[in-house]
Parts: C-alpha cells; sequence; structure tokens
C-alpha cells in the first residue's frame, strides 16, 4: 500500500478504496515510511511510555518502609490510602510481595527464625546439636546463613 502511494503515485484516497482502509491509516504509515524506511513499518508495542496515573515515588517509598516494617498489604493500602492492588503492585515490582523474600533481606535471625529454633534462643551452636536427619541438615543451613 505505501509502495503504491509512495513510489507510483496512487492518491491516498484510492489506497484507502482499493486496500479496504482508512484515510488516517494510510497517512500514518505514508509519513512512517518517508521518516524512517522500512523500519517504520515494522510491528511496534502500542503500551504508552510514560503513564499519567503512575504511583508516585513518595508513596512507593512509603509503601516500601511500612512493608520492612512488616505491614501487610492490606494495613499498607489502609495506612496510604492507596488500593490494595495498587499496593500489591508496588510491593511485587519492589520484590517485597511475599514475607520470606522481606526474611531474606534482614540481616541476622528474623523473629520467627528465632521462635522456630529454640536453641538459637538459648544461645546454642548448631554444633551442640545431637541429632539427625534431614531436619538437622535444615537447621544448620539456617545457622549459616544466620552468622
Amino acid at each position: 500500500m505505501v509502495r503504491a502511494v509512495v513510489d507510483y503515485g496512487l492518491s491516498k484516497a484510492a489506497a484507502v478504496r482499493q486496500f479496504n482502509t482508512t484515510a488516517q491509516t494510510v497517512a500514518k504509515w505514508v509519513e512512517r515510511f518517508r521518516a524512517l524506511g522500512v523500519d517504520g513499518l515494522r510491528d511496534r508495542s502500542s503500551r504508552p511510555l510514560l503513564s499519567a496515573s503512575q504511583t508516585p515515588l513518595a508513596t512507593c517509598a512509603v509503601i516500601e518502609a511500612l512493608r520492612r516494617q512488616r505491614y501487610t498489604g492490606r494495613q499498607i493500602a489502609v495506612e496510604t490510602k492507596v488500593s490494595p492492588a495498587t499496593v500489591s503492585r508496588v510491593l511485587k515490582r519492589l520484590g517485597l510481595n511475599r514475607l520470606a523474600a522481606l526474611d531474606a533481606l534482614l540481616e541476622g535471625p528474623s523473629r520467627q527464625s528465632a521462635l522456630a529454633l529454640p536453641w538459637l534462643r538459648a544461645g546454642c551452636a548448631p554444633d551442640d546439636l545431637a541429632a539427625s536427619g534431614t531436619h538437622t541438615r535444615r537447621v544448620l543451613v539456617l545457622a549459616s546463613r544466620m552468622r
């Protein structure tokens, strides 16, 4: 269609009729071809480059800070007056959508790990354990990460 208009002098109105499209489409494609050549006619994303309704960075920072204090998504939504879906989207983008991801970022033993491992609260080293099996291996790996 573009070649017929550009190379062979077919009018845009005739191209509209011949190729069963709109005048706007013909004009847009001819303009792209003249500006960028064949590359201008390739498929491209229709996704906008910028989103006018993007969550402000200050709100994202507050969401992150509250999550690091172990607030739930619902609590964060209430606190920041943002929808739960927005909070979920921001947390996922930050990699904090699961509490396990948050625990992995903490330095030292988390509260849950200390409660789950009584020997850690008592100050025992994992070498003091006289157990065997899969559970002990997991405990030893967890303890080595906490040191």
